[in-house]
């Protein structure tokens, strides 16, 4: 399909002179489907102003299935804002531009083209990067850039510009209108907030793309965590972890160790609990889960979107202190090592995939267990008691895991902070420290 249009987040003088020397139209980013053959092109205000603004100009382009180029600018931190804010929403790294040492790169590190008077990003180095992006549907998938730019043509940023001292003819993009306004403490504005306040050490799971079995990973997390105080928070638009705990979110919020919300509801109680596994999704709160994790988890499997994907979160300074690769067989280029030989990674997990833990993932699933760990009381359909255990005060102990899963053995240390106050404090896991023991 041919390039037509850029959606450009841009006041009308601005779409104006692109639509001058691109010869294509150019429409206004409102929230509203572009028409096919269209593109989104996302521009960072001069100077690292607005920042509010633009990540929500990313949110709301990363929502229109089409292409989307981000301009992030130069090294600051409202690029490193933005590639993370592009990261979460699925943008490819080859999609987010940036000036670096005199060169437009991308956030795999790839080289663009030549920065225009050294600093700048330009309308053809743009509108070629667009084009290829709607001629070769990266919608997010990543792809490979054409290097390239001639110079001549006009700065859509530069480096060191101001407001109201923009490069000559450039004028200050306008944000869309109609978003919702990104705060600086979202977790306080939103039921979660309590969550965090509560938990005695909090770690954070994030799946670097769909369908990697990110909450499965971290019901596992919080079976093996029983004994320290393990409660699973899910954030996401569609919950589907209370699976593991119930057969609806409400039975699963019944058991004591599952909530979740789904940016407008909430289901279960804010309570006092050991260790947070807070398994998010929803964009908005991906951040605030981050800034309060003692442990960040990434899960990942052995695709090369997943591998681009986590590439793309490390160039936009995301912190990993634990990858799991899910679903792996052995042999040759295995991804564990792969990842690990790749990012110097010093703590990666490989979870075996294959018939019989797929049938044991959906046999917990069925029976509204966690895969591993201690299962919650009322799994099964009556509390499980420790082995020796008195009347129905008997405490749960460990069970075996579903046929096809090992056994996963957790250590932990606590991280210096103030008495393991979320954010100063907890949970980090050592090297090894989620082992596969032998079945």
């Amino acid at each position: 399909m041919q390039l037509q249009r850029l959606v450009i987040n841009a006041d009308s003088e601005m779409l104006a002179r692109v639509a001058r020397i691109s010869g294509l139209e150019c429409l206004p980013l409102n929230g509203s489907a572009p028409p096919p053959g269209s593109a989104v092109v996302v521009l960072r205000p001069p100077g690292g102003g607005s920042e509010d603004e633009v990540l929500n100009a990313v949110r709301s382009a990363a929502a229109l299935g089409v292409p989307v180029v981000v301009i992030a600018g130069g090294r600051d931190p409202v690029e490193q804002a933005l590639l993370r804010e592009a990261a979460l929403c699925g943008v490819p790294g080859e999609c987010v531009l940036l000036v670096d040492a005199g060169k437009v790169v991308d956030a795999t590190g790839a080289v663009v083209a030549d920065a225009l008077r050294g600093k700048g990003i330009g309308v053809v180095a743009v509108v070629r990067a667009a084009e290829r992006a709607l001629r070769e549907n990266l919608v997010p998938e990543p792809a490979l850039w054409e290097e390239g730019a001639p110079a001549g043509e006009e700065v859509l940023w530069e480096e060191g510009g101001r407001p109201g001292e923009v490069a000559a003819g450039v004028s200050a993009p306008e944000a869309p209108t109609g978003q919702p306004v990104r705060t600086d403490a979202p977790a306080q504005r939103s039921p979660v907030g309590a969550f965090f306040d509560l938990a005695g050490a909090v770690v954070a799971v994030f799946g670097v793309k769909s369908g990697v079995g990110a909450t499965t990973v971290a019901a596992c997390l919080t079976g093996v965590l029983a004994d320290h105080g393990g409660f699973h928070l899910e954030v996401a638009g569609q919950p589907t972890g209370y699976v593991y705990y119930g057969g609806s979110p409400l039975q699963a919020a019944s058991t004591g160790r599952y909530a979740c919300f789904d940016g407008s509801r909430l289901t279960g109680d804010a309570r006092r609990v050991g260790v947070l596994v807070a398994d998010v999704s929803l964009t908005e709160l991906a951040d605030v889960a981050y800034g309060r994790a003692g442990c960040t988890v990434f899960v990942a499997d052995g695709s090369p979107v997943s591998f681009k994907r986590v590439q793309s979160l490390l160039r936009g300074g995301w912190r990993c202190d634990v990858l799991v690769v899910n679903r792996v067989v052995p042999g040759a280029g295995y991804p564990p090592e792969v990842y690990a030989g790749e990012f110097g990674f010093s703590r990666v997990v490989g979870v075996p995939g294959g018939l019989d833990e797929e049938a044991a993932v959906n046999q917990a699933q069925h029976a509204g267990t966690l895969p591993l760990g201690r299962p919650h009381e009322g799994a099964g359909g009556e509390a499980l008691r420790r082995p020796g255990g008195e009347g129905e005060g008997g405490e749960a102990g460990p069970q075996p895991a579903p046929p096809g899963l090992r056994r996963v053995r957790l250590r932990r240390r606590v991280l210096p902070g103030d008495g393991g106050r979320p954010g100063d404090g907890g949970l980090a896991l050592r090297q090894g420290g989620l082992r596969l023991l032998p079945g």
